[in-house]
């Protein structure tokens, strides 16, 4: 995530849905460790001065399809949204 303005930005909470609408259950951090798992899970605030990382992972350990993640930050009222999808070939290859 960037930040071009001068100020701090918090991202401050994080919600994901899968393509149906239905909620998934997520942890998100600013950093992952060799396992990929979240370090500093549901951190609940991190703080962007110019660039950050946002990691996020499904707590029922499954890989991502489809998703659409909300994104609250302290420069908006409405949440960034970002939708994301997995292309066909790769869903192969994690379906193992």
């Amino acid at each position: 995530m960037f930040n071009k303005s001068k100020r701090k930005v918090y991202v401050s909470r994080v919600l994901a849905n899968d393509e149906h609408g239905r909620d998934i259950e997520v942890d998100w951090g600013p950093r992952i460790d060799a396992y990929g798992n979240v370090q500093d899970g549901n951190a609940q605030l991190i703080g962007i001065t110019d660039s950050a990382q946002l990691c996020v992972r499904r707590r029922d350990g499954l890989a991502f399809r489809q998703l659409t993640l909300h994104v609250w930050h302290s420069f908006g009222k409405t949440p960034l949204t970002l939708r994301y999808s997995i292309e066909p070939g790769w869903q192969d290859y994690f379906a193992r």
